[in-house]
């Protein structure tokens, strides 16, 4: 409530009996619930001159009286003061999220909930002022500022590990951005070896990060097989039980013993048991081999040397040859003659192919052909390149494509495959166009 000063709102000239009384009356206004009430104050005299009879000067006074009384009750309409409100500023902290603009809010109000910001990596959990979820209903009476919490989204995507042996591709979810660890245990599949894993052709490096879905495959080759190989000996007792034209496969050493007079090099061979070929025949001291090759004592790439032998029973002049000889009546060209025609020997070794390296054994397990390196496969651990012999000595060619459906007709099969080694590679040498694969040896 307040209380305004005296104001003076009537101004009177009274006649008395004893003459004329100027009267001044004062309002004392009080400001009440938005409402002015008037309360008249006594009349105060400024002139004594009376004008009028007491008598009516007293009905004059209580008139007057009355008069502002009813204006004091009537005088309640008050213009309600405008008071101009502060307005606060809401500040709103992202916490590193996407920026959300402030507001200005008038006292009493309340902060309009914004849009939820976002980040990346996060998830939006609510507003807080000072540590305490804000209520949104709350009136604002100050200038504050309101953080946003956040939850880490974990991101996790799924790794398929394809086992490719029929059975059920293992999923693992892995955390964004981490590395997917190893399988504990490698998928098996019978006839086959397991290689590794791989992605996109490569092996997989389990080192590498995990950013998106990912498939990893099992990656299996045939298995190894039986790779050992059992060479044959050549004991007198050896070459006597051998059939006519069939040929033995003998590891040894080769040894110069004179020069030939037939087709080159006579020499001898012995096999790792010490059984040498000149005990094929008693009655000669002379090399049992008519090696084409011409060498001499002093060729240390050939002198002393083992390699893998092919020794044949009665071909030319009753010794064993070395290399791929042909039978004493095998057809060696187009006309059908006959490598011995009973007096003489007609067919040349063939392809002067003496002697080999090794003798690879194993299961076929790969085969590929490609324009550079020609047609390549794998026979139990050992990587060989078919070939055919070139038109120059010592020169290999590769040989055509057709040869690759033949050998993929023999992948899982157990293989013996007659090789040498031409500048670090094994190369396995057609022979008479045919591949040197066999069963057995």
């Amino acid at each position: 409530m307040r209380k305004s000063g005296d104001l003076p709102i009537l101004i009177l000239l009274i006649g008395t009996t004893s003459g004329i009384k100027l009267e001044v009356f004062f309002c004392t206004f009080i400001e009440l619930n938005c409402t002015a009430i008037c309360c008249v104050s006594p009349p105060r005299k400024l002139l004594s001159t009376t004008f009028f009879s007491s008598r009516m000067k007293k009905q004059l006074t209580n008139l007057i009286n009355l008069l502002f009384l009813i204006l004091a009750v009537g005088f309640i309409g008050c213009e309600k003061a405008t008071e101009e409100l502060p307005l606060f500023e809401v500040h709103f902290d992202a916490n590193a999220g996407s920026p959300v603009p402030s507001q200005l809010i008038l006292q009493g109000d309340t902060v309009l909930k914004p849009a939820d910001p976002t980040l990346e990596g996060s998830e939006f959990v609510t507003w807080t002022k000072d540590d305490i979820i804000y209520d949104f209903g709350q009136a604002v009476a100050e200038e504050f500022t309101l953080k946003a919490t956040w939850d880490k989204v974990i991101v996790q995507h799924n790794v398929t590990f394809n086992q490719n042996n029929g059975e059920e591709a293992v999923i693992v979810a892995v955390v964004e951005n981490e590395a997917v660890a190893t399988p504990d245990e490698n998928p098996t599949m019978e006839g086959y070896d397991f290689m590794g894993w791989y992605h996109n052709e490569e092996e997989y490096n389990f080192s590498s990060p995990i950013t998106a879905p990912i498939t990893i495959d099992a990656k299996f080759i045939r298995s190894v097989g039986e790779t050992e190989v059992v060479y044959q000996t050549i004991s007198f007792d050896d070459f006597q039980n051998m059939e006519s034209q069939k040929h033995m496969i003998v590891k040894a050493q080769i040894n110069y013993l004179m020069f030939g007079w037939a087709w080159g090099t006579e020499a001898y061979i012995t096999d790792t048991e010490g059984n040498s070929s000149k005990d094929f025949y008693s009655h000669s001291n002379f090399g049992m081999f008519s090696f084409p090759l011409k060498f001499t004592k002093d060729d240390a790439h050939i002198e002393g040397q083992t390699f893998v032998f092919d020794v044949v029973k009665d071909v030319y002049m009753s010794s064993p040859q070395l290399g791929f000889g042909y039978g004493r009546n095998e057809e060696f060209d187009e006309t059908g003659t006959g490598a011995y025609n009973g007096s003489k020997w007609l067919a040349p070794m063939r392809y002067g192919v003496e002697y080999f390296d090794e003798v690879v054994r194993g299961n076929v397990r790969e085969v590929t052909f490609t324009s550079e390196d020609g047609l390549k496969v794998l026979v139990g651990e050992t990587e060989m390149y078919i070939k055919a012999l070139g038109d120059k000595e010592g020169t290999y060619d590769n040989v055509s494509e057709d040869y690759k459906a033949i050998i993929e007709a023999m992948l899982g099969q157990n293989k013996f495959v007659r090789t040498i080694t031409v500048d670090g590679k094994v190369i396995s040498v057609l022979r008479n166009e045919n591949l040197q694969f066999t069963d057995n040896i």
